[in-house]
Protein backbone atom coordinates (compact mmCIF):
# COMPACT_ATOMS: atom_id res chain seq x y z
CA UNK A 1 0.00 0.00 0.00
CA UNK A 2 1.40 3.27 -0.85
CA UNK A 3 -0.11 6.56 0.71
CA UNK A 4 0.09 9.37 -0.81
CA UNK A 5 -1.06 12.26 1.08
CA UNK A 6 -2.67 13.68 4.59
CA UNK A 7 -4.37 16.35 5.83
CA UNK A 8 -6.43 17.11 9.11
CA UNK A 9 -9.48 19.24 9.78
CA UNK A 10 -11.28 20.30 13.15
CA UNK A 11 -14.49 21.44 14.34
CA UNK A 12 -17.67 19.70 12.95
CA UNK A 13 -17.73 17.54 9.67
CA UNK A 14 -16.92 20.48 6.69
CA UNK A 15 -18.63 18.00 3.96
CA UNK A 16 -22.23 19.51 4.79
CA UNK A 17 -25.13 18.43 2.80
CA UNK A 18 -26.65 20.67 0.30
CA UNK A 19 -30.16 22.05 0.65
CA UNK A 20 -32.80 20.03 -1.23
CA UNK A 21 -31.08 16.81 -1.40
CA UNK A 22 -33.28 13.46 -1.33
CA UNK A 23 -32.43 11.69 1.69
CA UNK A 24 -33.62 8.34 1.16
CA UNK A 25 -33.63 6.40 -2.53
CA UNK A 26 -35.06 3.08 -3.28
CA UNK A 27 -33.09 1.00 -5.45
CA UNK A 28 -33.79 -2.13 -6.74
CA UNK A 29 -31.69 -5.39 -6.02
CA UNK A 30 -31.82 -9.42 -6.88
CA UNK A 31 -32.83 -9.62 -3.85
CA UNK A 32 -35.78 -6.98 -4.55
CA UNK A 33 -36.43 -3.10 -3.23
CA UNK A 34 -34.10 -1.70 -1.00
CA UNK A 35 -33.61 1.42 0.85
CA UNK A 36 -30.66 3.39 1.10
CA UNK A 37 -29.81 6.67 3.11
CA UNK A 38 -27.71 9.52 1.17
CA UNK A 39 -24.58 10.90 2.82
CA UNK A 40 -26.43 14.17 3.22
CA UNK A 41 -28.81 12.34 5.52
CA UNK A 42 -26.08 10.79 7.54
CA UNK A 43 -24.29 14.07 7.69
CA UNK A 44 -27.92 15.74 8.97
CA UNK A 45 -28.18 12.47 11.37
CA UNK A 46 -24.83 12.98 12.79
CA UNK A 47 -25.27 16.85 13.98
CA UNK A 48 -28.68 16.27 15.74
CA UNK A 49 -27.00 13.83 17.48
CA UNK A 50 -23.54 14.56 19.21
CA UNK A 51 -22.07 15.69 15.69
CA UNK A 52 -18.96 14.36 14.49
CA UNK A 53 -15.21 15.91 13.69
CA UNK A 54 -13.10 15.37 10.69
CA UNK A 55 -10.10 14.08 12.56
CA UNK A 56 -7.42 13.37 9.39
CA UNK A 57 -8.53 12.70 5.18
CA UNK A 58 -5.71 11.10 3.05
CA UNK A 59 -4.85 9.37 -0.22
CA UNK A 60 -3.66 5.84 -0.79
CA UNK A 61 -3.08 3.35 -3.57
CA UNK A 62 -3.49 -0.13 -3.49
CA UNK A 63 -2.90 -2.38 -6.88
CA UNK A 64 -2.77 0.59 -9.07
CA UNK A 65 -6.11 1.98 -7.79
CA UNK A 66 -6.26 5.11 -6.04
CA UNK A 67 -8.85 5.75 -2.85
CA UNK A 68 -9.58 8.43 -0.37
CA UNK A 69 -9.86 7.65 3.74
CA UNK A 70 -11.29 9.82 5.96
CA UNK A 71 -11.42 9.38 9.75
CA UNK A 72 -14.04 11.20 11.64
CA UNK A 73 -15.13 11.26 15.34
CA UNK A 74 -18.10 10.51 16.48
CA UNK A 75 -19.63 10.04 20.22
CA UNK A 76 -16.31 9.72 21.59
CA UNK A 77 -14.81 6.71 18.75
CA UNK A 78 -12.99 7.11 15.77
CA UNK A 79 -14.70 5.68 12.68
CA UNK A 80 -12.82 4.86 9.03
CA UNK A 81 -14.31 5.02 5.77
CA UNK A 82 -13.06 4.08 2.18
CA UNK A 83 -14.13 5.09 -1.26
CA UNK A 84 -12.19 4.59 -4.41
CA UNK A 85 -11.17 7.48 -7.35
CA UNK A 86 -12.62 6.43 -10.28
CA UNK A 87 -10.59 9.14 -12.26
CA UNK A 88 -11.92 7.12 -16.17
CA UNK A 89 -15.54 6.87 -14.57
CA UNK A 90 -18.28 8.62 -17.52
CA UNK A 91 -18.08 11.61 -17.72
CA UNK A 92 -21.99 11.99 -17.69
CA UNK A 93 -22.15 10.78 -13.83
CA UNK A 94 -20.77 12.98 -11.09
CA UNK A 95 -18.20 11.23 -10.44
CA UNK A 96 -16.99 11.49 -13.82
CA UNK A 97 -17.41 15.25 -13.68
CA UNK A 98 -15.98 15.24 -9.90
CA UNK A 99 -14.07 12.04 -9.12
CA UNK A 100 -12.31 12.88 -6.26
CA UNK A 101 -15.07 14.67 -4.61
CA UNK A 102 -17.45 11.75 -4.95
CA UNK A 103 -15.19 9.27 -3.70
CA UNK A 104 -14.37 12.02 -0.47
CA UNK A 105 -18.38 12.05 0.02
CA UNK A 106 -18.15 8.59 -0.31
CA UNK A 107 -15.60 8.17 1.87
CA UNK A 108 -17.37 10.01 4.77
CA UNK A 109 -20.70 8.31 4.26
CA UNK A 110 -19.10 5.31 4.90
CA UNK A 111 -17.84 6.53 7.73
CA UNK A 112 -21.03 8.00 9.38
CA UNK A 113 -22.39 4.63 8.38
CA UNK A 114 -19.88 2.78 10.35
CA UNK A 115 -21.09 5.23 13.28
CA UNK A 116 -24.43 3.59 12.69
CA UNK A 117 -26.07 6.80 11.14
CA UNK A 118 -28.41 6.34 8.60
CA UNK A 119 -27.74 2.50 8.33
CA UNK A 120 -30.63 -0.12 7.30
CA UNK A 121 -29.43 -2.59 5.42
CA UNK A 122 -26.07 -1.80 4.41
CA UNK A 123 -23.07 0.63 5.16
CA UNK A 124 -22.93 1.73 1.54
CA UNK A 125 -24.59 5.01 0.84
CA UNK A 126 -27.33 5.70 -1.81
CA UNK A 127 -25.23 7.38 -4.23
CA UNK A 128 -22.51 4.66 -3.66
CA UNK A 129 -24.64 2.00 -4.40
CA UNK A 130 -26.26 4.48 -7.75
CA UNK A 131 -22.57 4.68 -8.58
CA UNK A 132 -21.12 1.04 -8.42
CA UNK A 133 -24.88 0.20 -10.89
CA UNK A 134 -24.05 2.89 -13.38
CA UNK A 135 -20.52 1.35 -13.64
CA UNK A 136 -22.12 -2.28 -14.27
CA UNK A 137 -21.18 -2.69 -18.28
CA UNK A 138 -24.15 -3.06 -20.84
CA UNK A 139 -26.38 -6.47 -21.04
CA UNK A 140 -24.25 -9.01 -23.10
CA UNK A 141 -26.83 -10.44 -25.31
CA UNK A 142 -26.01 -14.74 -26.71
CA UNK A 143 -27.98 -14.50 -29.72
CA UNK A 144 -25.17 -12.38 -31.98
CA UNK A 145 -26.97 -8.96 -30.85
CA UNK A 146 -24.22 -8.28 -28.76
CA UNK A 147 -22.81 -5.21 -31.07
CA UNK A 148 -26.27 -3.91 -31.62
CA UNK A 149 -27.53 -3.95 -28.22
CA UNK A 150 -24.00 -2.50 -27.00
CA UNK A 151 -25.00 0.59 -30.11
CA UNK A 152 -28.41 0.96 -28.24
CA UNK A 153 -27.27 1.38 -25.18
CA UNK A 154 -25.30 4.10 -25.70
CA UNK A 155 -28.28 5.64 -28.36
CA UNK A 156 -30.74 5.45 -25.45
CA UNK A 157 -28.51 6.63 -23.15
CA UNK A 158 -27.79 10.01 -25.00
CA UNK A 159 -31.37 10.25 -25.63
CA UNK A 160 -32.28 10.31 -22.04
CA UNK A 161 -34.28 6.81 -22.21
CA UNK A 162 -32.16 5.05 -19.28
CA UNK A 163 -28.78 6.45 -17.36
CA UNK A 164 -27.55 2.58 -16.62
CA UNK A 165 -27.79 -0.83 -17.97
CA UNK A 166 -30.18 -1.73 -14.93
CA UNK A 167 -33.04 1.16 -16.08
CA UNK A 168 -32.60 -0.20 -19.63
CA UNK A 169 -34.17 -3.01 -19.31
CA UNK A 170 -36.78 -1.52 -16.82
CA UNK A 171 -37.04 0.63 -19.83
CA UNK A 172 -36.91 -2.48 -22.10
CA UNK A 173 -39.74 -4.71 -20.26
CA UNK A 174 -41.67 -1.15 -20.46
CA UNK A 175 -41.93 -0.80 -24.14
CA UNK A 176 -42.15 -5.18 -25.15
CA UNK A 177 -44.40 -5.37 -22.47
CA UNK A 178 -42.57 -8.42 -20.44
CA UNK A 179 -40.11 -8.58 -18.38
CA UNK A 180 -36.56 -8.15 -19.40
CA UNK A 181 -33.70 -9.15 -17.61
CA UNK A 182 -30.04 -9.79 -17.16
CA UNK A 183 -31.45 -13.57 -17.62
CA UNK A 184 -33.35 -13.33 -20.74
CA UNK A 185 -32.22 -9.97 -22.74
CA UNK A 186 -29.93 -12.23 -24.69
CA UNK A 187 -32.51 -13.46 -26.18
CA UNK A 188 -34.43 -10.77 -28.03
CA UNK A 189 -34.08 -10.75 -31.70
CA UNK A 190 -33.78 -8.21 -34.37
CA UNK A 191 -37.98 -7.69 -34.11
CA UNK A 192 -37.77 -6.67 -30.82
CA UNK A 193 -34.47 -4.56 -30.86
CA UNK A 194 -36.43 -2.57 -33.74
CA UNK A 195 -39.15 -1.56 -31.43
CA UNK A 196 -36.78 -0.75 -28.61
CA UNK A 197 -34.68 1.49 -31.46
CA UNK A 198 -37.72 2.88 -32.44
CA UNK A 199 -38.77 4.03 -28.83
CA UNK A 200 -35.14 5.92 -28.49
CA UNK A 201 -36.01 7.35 -32.53
CA UNK A 202 -39.54 8.57 -30.13
CA UNK A 203 -41.83 6.42 -32.91
CA UNK A 204 -44.79 4.21 -32.17
CA UNK A 205 -46.46 1.73 -34.76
Amino acid sequence: MKQKGTKSNSGAGQLAPERNTAMTVMIKTKQGPKEYKTVAERVLAAHADEGYSMLSEETFEIGGREYVRITIEAKGKHYIGSAEIHWQADPNMPEGKSPFETAETSALGRALGFASYGVIDSIASAEEVVSAVSRQPAPAPTNGNSQRMNALFVKGREAGKWANPASMLERISEVLETEVTQANVGQLDDALLDLVEADIDGKRF
